[in-house]
């Protein structure tokens, strides 16, 4: 039905456009039928009705080849329906005619085409190139109006918003072509999923018309100035002069300019959407420094004074773009402040380093993460935890008689006769649940079942101390399961060790839960580990 409808409207750019995409779908899909079965071009071949008729003129125009195309014309040369010229002419089609509609923050470019068909039917494509996604052509539609009036209606437009630098200048076909095929080329390279409204269903009409553009030349448009020589231009510019030139504020110039550079091949382009990304990239960007990053924010306005006056911006413009600063400045403060970045850097200079057989630095930071300091890592024996009794004298009142039933249920575990889990683990463990009951009561005082906080504890100390694995020396983490008799959980240990060390690690390093909580074998292989590597 939406086929009929869009052929009997007259509007050359409603049915030529879904009738692309059923063409195309149809010959995609042609080579990977099963044998016997009819493909959807056999089907219209065989279906003498207006709508295929319409459809078979369409796919004439898109056989990639004589053979198909001549087959094509000996089933329509039977056909008697009446055809809109655009639909019989669309082989025909070619683009006449180019304008430019560019935004003069360099966000996105309108390419705007012209296209004239052999009985005298006019339409009209227009393809956005976001350059902020990587140069892509996000959106494309055609229009069944001649060019010069849509671009009529555009600069109207341009007008009413109180636009007057934008005055869609004609451009030469093919460097139209070269922008949009590049675009097309990133789009299937960075983004091959998009979608929006329309695109993609009018690619393939598009992509056949530029078949009929001259071939684009091999550079098209201005060069973007050098990084090296608009750092420099900066440094020399009143902008530049507004800075003290330390070292951190050098290093923080050269990465927004080398970011925009990157961005959108233009290291003077900055409007409020390059500030956005900018700000949330560098945030998680390890190679930045921290002390480069904290100048971007107060840097950052002077390189979009400095940029916008150079590009000729409007004033209105750079005020946005400045707003954009405030507003997004404290995404990357907020950021680094987390420690991401540096937990980031630490983690690639680490596996580095091991790649090139030095296992030094790995082990010496997990080392670190377990025992918590370097002292400790100094003072670490292994003599064995004494036989303690459960310790209530810090446990909340409240919590006495649960954290007293989760221990039960512990000491039932340990007396089990399972090697690995003897009366030093039981100790470990007692350690941990009263630790957890005195520094983040809160945890125990959610609705849990007391045994499956027991597993919970016991899987999540096993682990801790290195006890899972294949037996005799280790046990399987289902045997403590059904030991126990429940399941643990691991959102509930990470709640309970949260608890116990109150949250005070970081990204760089989880807070360490110290030799306390570790039984003696354990102390032992991280004994041997300090030998070798410390």
């Amino acid at each position: 039905m939406g086929l009929r409808r869009s052929l009997r409207s007259g509007d050359p750019a409603a049915f030529l456009v879904d009738a692309s995409a059923v063409v195309t779908l149809a010959t995609a899909t042609e080579a990977d039928l099963p044998d016997g079965w009819v493909g959807l071009l056999e089907a219209m071949c065989e279906i003498d009705i207006a709508e295929t008729t319409a459809l078979l003129h369409v796919a004439s125009a898109f056989a990639g080849d004589d053979l198909s195309r001549h087959r094509l014309l000996r089933v329509l040369a039977t056909r008697r329906q009446p055809m809109p010229g655009y639909v019989t002419g669309l082989r025909e089609a070619r683009v006449t005619s180019a304008y430019f509609m560019g935004d003069d923050l360099g966000d996105g470019d309108n390419v705007i085409l012209g296209i004239d068909f052999p009985d005298g039917t006019r339409m009209t494509a227009i393809v956005y190139i976001d350059h902020n996604m990587g140069t892509i052509v996000k959106d494309g539609f055609f229009i069944g109006e001649r060019v010069e009036l849509v671009r009529e209606r555009y600069l109207e437009l341009i007008e009413e918003q109180g636009d007057t630098t934008s005055d869609l200048p004609p451009m030469e076909l093919g460097e139209a072509r070269g922008r949009i095929e590049e675009a097309l080329d990133n789009l299937d390279m960075f983004h091959p999923d998009w979608e929006q409204d329309g695109w993609p269903l009018a690619r393939p009409l598009l992509e056949l018309l530029l078949e009929t553009m001259p071939e684009p030349d091999e550079v098209s448009g201005a060069a973007a100035p050098e990084v090296a020589d608009v750092v420099s231009a900066f440094w020399l510019s009143p902008e530049g002069a507004e800075l003290e030139r330390t070292t951190d504020e050098l290093d923080a110039v050269d990465e927004l300019f080398d970011f925009a550079a990157d961005h959108s091949r233009d290291p003077l382009r900055w409007s409020p959407v390059v500030v956005e990304v900018c700000l949330r990239e560098l945030t998680f960007d390890p190679t930045v420094s921290d002390s480069a990053a904290e100048q971007i924010p107060r840097v950052l306005p002077s390189v979009i004074r400095f940029a916008h006056r150079t590009r000729g911006i409007p004033p209105e413009r750079t005020t946005e773009t400045l707003a954009a600063v405030v507003e997004w400045a404290p995404v990357l403060e907020a950021g680094r402040a987390m420690g991401i970045t540096a937990a980031i850097r630490e983690s690639e200079e680490l596996y580095a380093a091991a790649l090139a057989g030095d296992l030094g630095p790995l082990m010496r930071h997990r080392l670190l993460e377990v025992l918590g300091s370097e002292d400790a890592v100094v003072a670490l024996d292994d003599t064995p935890h004494p036989d303690e009794e459960l310790d209530l004298s810090n446990v909340p009142a409240d919590l006495h008689e649960r954290v007293t039933a989760i221990s039960g249920h512990l000491d039932r575990l340990c007396a089990g006769g399972l090697p690995p889990v003897d009366t030093e683990f039981r100790t470990v463990c007692r350690r941990f649940l009263t630790g957890v009951a005195a520094r983040g009561p809160e945890v125990l005082r959610r609705r849990a079942k007391d045994v499956n906080t027991a597993s919970t504890i016991a899987w999540f100390l096993a682990k801790e101390n290195n006890l899972i694995g294949p037996p005799p020396d280790r046990l399987r983490a289902y045997t403590l399961v059904e030991v126990i008799g429940a399941p643990s959980s691991q959102d509930r240990a990470w709640a309970l060790r949260d608890a116990y060390t109150q949250d005070e690690g970081s990204y760089l390093r989880p807070a360490a839960l110290g030799p306390g909580l570790l039984v003696s074998r354990r102390r032992r292989e991280l004994m041997l580990e300090r030998d070798r590597y410390w």
